[in-house]
């Protein structure tokens, strides 16, 4: 009983660091604002937030069963999946966001798998 309640705490401090982190916007999705801004193509003002949405059975229907077949280009093509941008602004992240959107993504997906916490 003792380590299910601590379990239990745990994941509701997880859950707690994503909300503080990851606000939601008006139409539910996360937010992930980025370190370093990137311009993409001829675009006059850098991207500086990228919104997330949940992840749907389309978004992971290439995705591998077996865990120790997992990549990391197979989480970031989930991320591009679910975010609000071209996936070429993937190619652009700086290290520090990159990490940000595994951190989001890995989060959501998660939640999508049954094997995650939270809303």
């Amino acid at each position: 009983m003792r380590a299910t309640a601590e379990k239990d705490q745990e994941l509701a401090a997880q859950i707690a660091l994503i909300e503080q982190k990851y606000p939601r916007n008006e139409k539910g999705s996360r937010i992930l604002h980025l370190l370093h801004p990137v311009t993409l193509f001829e675009q006059q003002t850098p991207v500086s937030e990228v919104h997330f949405r949940a992840v749907r059975t389309k978004d992971v229907r290439d995705f591998p069963v077996d865990p120790k077949s997992i990549a990391m280009g197979n989480l970031l093509d989930i991320a591009t999946r679910i975010w609000d941008q071209p996936a070429a602004l993937m190619d652009k992240l700086h290290g520090e966001d990159r990490a940000a959107v595994l951190e989001l993504s890995g989060f959501l997906l998660g939640n999508f798998l049954g094997i995650g916490v939270g809303p």
